[in-house]
């Protein structure tokens, strides 16, 4: 039976997280021969904040995620770099009854117009049943998904380096993100602070005071947001060279 879904994202190593700034210092250390265990975890802090990937992108963090769509998996998955990605097939899996996905301009349709909600989980019923049909008319599941819609569900396991994630909740928490992607993110960081809320804190949006501090985004995203000034009202040496 189909329903409409929510993400939900579970943290896969959890134990491993909760260890990271160890794991992180005591590999860190050698830079500056920091032997005791007792430094690892100011090492640690050392190098996540001057950003030194290569003292932490060795350290992985794992995810569950569900209850996404498939437009939001063609977004995520374009992070390739330090990520790894396994996803539900559409054409090894069934995918009769599927769940799917609205947008919450879609839930929240204020102009007088209630029925293009309607029409919009008709259209899933109306895919559903002809995904249906050519199934039981022997079609290929590989062939017959050519008919789902961006809105069916879709399931992910995805391994980021610590690196790989700051970056994707630098980008992703921003305001200029889409609403799956962006509450994806949100999930993340709150999972990672549940077991290190040290870590954590380094998991920020690119505008953040620990990160870029300003707006690089163009004027037009920027002044849908406005909560850092925007990189053309700060002011940048131009004696770098000299």
């Amino acid at each position: 039976m189909l329903e409409m879904v929510k993400p939900k994202v579970t943290l896969l190593n959890g134990t491993e997280v909760a260890e990271a700034l160890d794991e992180i210092g005591r590999f860190a250390g050698i830079c500056y021969d920091a032997r005791d265990g007792s430094d690892w975890e100011a090492v640690a802090m050392h190098v996540l904040y001057h950003e030194h990937a290569t003292a932490y992108r060795h350290v992985k963090l794992k995810f569950r995620i569900e209850g996404v769509s498939r437009a939001f998996s063609h977004q995520h998955v374009r992070h390739n770099v330090g990520v790894e990605h396994n996803q539900r097939s559409q054409r090894y899996v069934d995918e009769e009854g599927f769940n799917f996905v609205v947008p919450p301009s879609l839930l929240d349709v204020n102009d007088g117009r209630p029925e293009l909600r309607e029409k919009f989980e008709l259209f899933m019923l109306a895919a559903d049943e002809l995904y249906r049909e050519l199934r039981e008319a022997g079609i290929p599941a590989g062939d017959a998904r050519y008919v789902l819609p961006n809105a069916c569900e879709t399931k992910l396991h995805t391994s980021f380096s610590l690196q790989a994630l700051r970056h994707y909740c630098a980008e992703r928490l921003c305001s200029a993100a889409q609403f799956e992607i962006r509450e994806v993110a949100r999930q993340m960081v709150k999972c990672v602070r549940e077991v290190n809320p040290v870590l954590a804190k380094f998991l920020v949006v690119k505008c953040a005071p620990n990160a870029l501090g300003y707006c690089p985004e163009d004027r037009k995203r920027w002044s849908r947001c406005k909560m850092r000034p925007h990189k053309s009202q700060m002011r940048f040496r131009d004696d770098w060279m000299s």
